[in-house]
């Protein structure tokens, strides 16, 4: 199995690059937010504390603030790293189905996959470490420059936190392997066969079972925020919430996503014609796929418009007293960026496993030109997909935060912050889109199927 899995990494390069710069930046932003926090734990808590009072003040600010972006930073590695794997599986599930008609076990096939993703893992851990230090001291000189914390305060990023990251990380992958493969273990090889064509079942009950548990984790928290929650306090609750939002809409993308391509179906058709009716037909025949890719739109679009707007608003209320304000922006922007990164990969592979059908269009008469079109069109019905789901958790997250500070329910902020986000992930999903179905196009159909 192990060598297997070596030339399966070999064969599937891009897939599994996909993974690797997933878990990198994931444990990256994971050791930079754990430098920080045993930065300020050493200038707090005895008997390392053997510093001025005013430095343990900074230093308890500094603990909540890692502590805080380093929880919401674990909830998005999970998400994404999983969300990424489970992609790559299931692009696989024709050549998994051809494995077991040959007489693979199933445990074998788990093994092979779990193997994959742990060398994967292990090179993304590895690599991530000395940029993970880095970026956590590069993170403290900055939070030192705005008056945060004091200028002399020395940075300590020993190996806790560099385990911690690398332990979280690891198993976020390993654990997303495991519950990717087991459809695919579990699978008759026929069903599989068909499954990797055309998926159609998505929503199984522990699926279920987390989503109502996330929703639910978030609608309480934006009780609690917008009801007992008073003043800047209510941020330590609203930030949470947002992930919470994001996880549960994502574990239901792929109904949600059918939703929503049939309430945009005539617009888009109407607009561009039969280019658009054509990918009109693709997105509902492949929604479950297509929801892949709203998800990641989703999170970044949902995440940066709460995230930035929490501190706009709170800013606000404040006076305009921003004294460590654009911390909170830099911390959040990490993540933020994460997101964003996590997009482009799913774009990139989908993209990638979409060589036959490209190769078959293009044999029975469609032109690069009109392929392109299409998966242009594709792009702006996932953006505006993505951007309704993440308008819909930025406006959960935000409603019950502005509440808690004066009553009202709009965050404070300029309008321009949300239309260059829905702008920038815009572009940022066509560009992506487009480039990587050029790069497809460039093999030749016969090619293309021949090595498919």
């Amino acid at each position: 199995m192990f060598t297997l899995a070596l030339q399966t990494l070999r064969f599937r390069r891009t897939s599994f690059v996909a993974s690797t710069v997933a878990l990198f930046f994931g444990a990256v932003i994971l050791t930079a937010c754990g430098g920080l926090m045993e930065t300020g734990i050493r200038h707090r808590v005895p008997p390392f504390a053997d510093v001025p009072a005013g430095t343990q003040q900074a230093a308890s600010r500094l603990i909540s603030m890692s502590a805080v972006f380093g929880g919401i930073a674990a909830m998005v590695t999970v998400f994404i790293v999983g969300s990424t794997l489970a992609l790559v599986v299931q692009q696989r599930l024709g050549e998994m189905a051809l494995l077991r008609a040959i007489g693979t076990l199933p445990g074998q096939l788990r093994r092979m996959i779990v193997v994959e993703t742990l060398v994967v893992a292990l090179l993304a851990v590895a690599l991530a470490l000395v940029p993970g230090y880095l970026a956590g001291e590069w993170m403290l000189a900055r939070i030192a420059a705005s008056g945060v914390v004091p200028e002399g305060i020395a940075y300590h990023a020993g190996w806790i936190p560099m385990v911690t990251a690398a332990g979280t990380s690891m198993l976020a992958a390993l654990t997303a392997a495991f519950i990717a493969s087991r459809r695919a273990a579990l699978s008759r090889p026929a069903d599989a066969l068909a499954e990797s064509r055309l998926q159609h079942r998505w929503l199984s009950g522990p699926r279920l079972a987390f989503a109502v548990l996330c929703l639910a984790g978030g609608t309480a928290l934006a009780v609690v925020t917008g009801t007992v929650m008073n003043g800047e306090v209510a941020a330590s609750t609203a930030g949470p919430s947002a992930m919470l939002w994001a996880g549960g809409i994502a574990l239901l993308s792929p109904g949600l996503t059918k939703v929503l391509t049939a309430v945009f179906h005539r617009p888009l058709r109407a607009l561009f014609g039969l280019t658009g009716d054509l990918a009109m037909d693709n997105a509902r025949a492949r929604r479950i796929r297509i929801a892949g890719a709203v998800s990641p739109v989703m999170l970044a679009t949902g995440l940066s418009t709460a995230l930035i707007y929490l501190q706009t608003t709170l800013s606000a209320g404040q006076g305009g007293d921003g004294v460590g304000a654009w911390v909170d922006y830099l911390l959040a922007g990490s993540i933020i960026a994460y997101a964003v990164i996590s997009l482009v990969n799913t774009l990139v592979v989908a993209a990638a496993e979409r060589r036959r059908e490209f190769a078959l269009q293009r044999l029975v008469g469609a032109t690069p030109g009109q392929i392109l079109a299409m998966t242009g069109i594709e792009s702006l019905l996932v953006t505006t997909v993505g951007t309704v789901l993440g308008t819909f958790v930025a406006g959960a997250t935000l409603a019950p935060f502005r509440m808690a500070l004066d009553g009202s329910w709009l965050p404070r902020g300029p309008l321009w912050i949300y239309l260059s986000i829905v702008g920038f992930v815009g572009a940022l999903t066509a560009l992506a889109s487009v480039s990587a179905t050029g790069a497809a196009l460039r093999t030749p159909p016969a090619e293309a199927l021949a090595t498919l």
